[in-house]
């Protein structure tokens, strides 16, 4: 009798401990959950679900391959509106063939209380060969090459730049690429040439100084126009008249220092001040009244109502008679322009 009681209270225990731990797991579980967190051979981001098969895969079962929180249960459907389901879970199905590249099918998953339900879209990507082109900027084809789809790639090829510019990395014509370096389907890699920039130093004597918040140095780019400080005078009566570059005195702006060509020197400079005796010439500001040639009155409207005389009907507005000799320059003239000192 003694032991059947023991063993009697054995089996209630260990019925006590089964259903605490039950217990204990119903207690852990979200009901109300929807969500996706693991996919064996693949990622999801928000609700897409990625999964990568290699070249040649003719299908894929994908039932052990979705885990999601407390077990939800989960249906695979080749539609957004989660009506033609694929009930094996077994990809791409009877009669259907998973195509190269991104191959679209769609999960829902229900709330164990079957009040929730969330839709993911999986997509599964069977890669195949693609080609990677890389153009110079100004579109023309350097390379090509045939990769993989699906991986890292980085186009593995050298481009030069001309003077003064720089190679500034690839945009590629699949924007994807961009964010994460995948190359998913053919794509086009365009060459980044940018100009380079270029520092200017002021070289300032004793008095001379620049502007309030004026910087020591300043930037320019190749290829551009540009405006340096205009500095404070150093001596009475003196006016400024220009930069000048330290090395070798060519003038590098005007009075206003506005640069007086592009920037073409692939070299930074040290600038000195030129200053003249004589203020700069100024061009008259457009609008500015021009007296009359012959009277020296200031140009202005006629008064309202003064008359103002047309030519009268028939009177003869002077053509160039018909074979008259408009004599243009020889060949051969020198009728050349000379050319600018390169900076």
């Amino acid at each position: 009798m003694k032991r059947k009681m023991i063993v009697a209270a054995v089996i209630i225990l260990a019925l006590a401990m089964a259903a605490a731990l039950v217990a204990c797991q119903s207690g852990e579980r979200d009901v109300t959950a929807t969500v996706i967190d693991g996919v064996a051979g693949g990622s999801v981001d928000g609700n897409t679900v990625e999964i990568v098969v290699e070249q040649g895969t003719e299908s894929l079962d994908v039932t052990n391959m979705i885990s999601t929180v407390s077990n939800a249960p989960w249906r695979l459907y080749r539609d957004n509106a989660l009506s033609n389901e694929i009930e094996d879970k077994v990809l791409p199905g009877e009669g259907y063939a998973l195509a190269n590249g991104d191959n679209r099918y769609y999960i829902g998953v229900e709330s164990l209380d079957g009040e929730n339900q969330e839709t993911y879209l999986l997509v599964v990507h069977k890669q195949y060969t693609v080609t990677a082109r890389v153009l110079n900027d100004a579109g023309e084809q350097l390379h090509s090459e045939t990769v993989l789809s699906h991986t890292s790639f980085e186009p593995d090829y050298s481009v030069s730049a001309p003077t003064g510019y720089r190679f500034d990395g690839f945009t590629a014509t699949d924007p994807a690429w961009e964010a994460d370096g995948i190359i998913r389907r053919d794509t086009d890699f365009t060459a980044n040439i940018v100009a380079k920039s270029y520092s200017v130093r002021y070289s300032l004597k004793e008095g001379e100084s620049l502007p309030a918040g004026a910087a020591a140095t300043a930037y320019v780019q190749y290829g551009a126009d540009y405006t340096l400080a205009v500095p404070e005078t150093a001596e009475e009566g003196k006016y400024f008249a220009g930069w000048a570059s330290a090395f070798d005195d060519t003038m590098m702006t005007a009075a206003d220092g506005s640069s007086l060509a592009p920037w073409s020197r692939d070299a930074y400079l040290v600038v000195v001040a030129v200053w003249s005796d004589t203020p700069p010439v100024t061009e008259p500001e457009t609008g500015t009244d021009e007296s009359d040639p012959e009277t020296g009155a200031e140009g202005t409207e006629p008064e309202t109502g003064t008359d103002v005389t047309e030519p009268e009907t028939g009177t003869d507005v002077t053509e160039p008679e018909t074979g008259t000799d408009v004599t243009e320059p020889e060949t051969g003239s020198d009728s050349s322009e000379t050319e600018g000192e390169t900076i």
